[in-house]
């Protein structure tokens, strides 16, 4: 059981394959975002942009990778091809639909073309 665990965070983390509910996506969301204000606090970050450092830097770098593969698996429940991702580079309207989209609907009731559904237990 423990190495069906450590295989399931692997590829929940890096993986592009397969589908996620909204409850593992906001919890991941979550946590990131939450070790981002930890950081920011402890690193004395502002809102001014310039003011980056490189711990915050470092720490971007290091949740891009996850991050896109939560991501693409949350549209495969929609769906959708993780190409969607690209959606989030658009200002301003990007994030906020990705935000919608990803977070508030429900994906795709049975098994699409990106695996079974996330949601039924077998």
């Amino acid at each position: 059981m423990k190495k069906y665990r450590e295989q399931h965070w692997i590829w929940f983390l890096f993986s592009i394959e397969g589908r996620i509910s909204r409850k593992p996506y906001w919890i991941f969301m979550l946590i990131v975002s939450f070790g981002a204000f930890v950081l920011s606090f402890f690193t004395g970050a502002t809102i001014n942009i310039k003011e980056v450092n490189n711990s915050q830097i470092l720490y971007l770098i290091l949740m891009f990778g996850p991050s896109m593969a939560v991501q693409a698996k949350r549209w495969h429940d929609l769906n959708k091809s993780a190409l969607w991702i690209l959606l989030i580079f658009v200002p301003i309207v990007g994030p906020i639909w990705t935000l919608v989209e990803s977070g508030f609907k429900p994906g795709t009731h049975g098994p699409n073309e990106f695996g079974p559904d996330p949601l039924v237990r077998t």
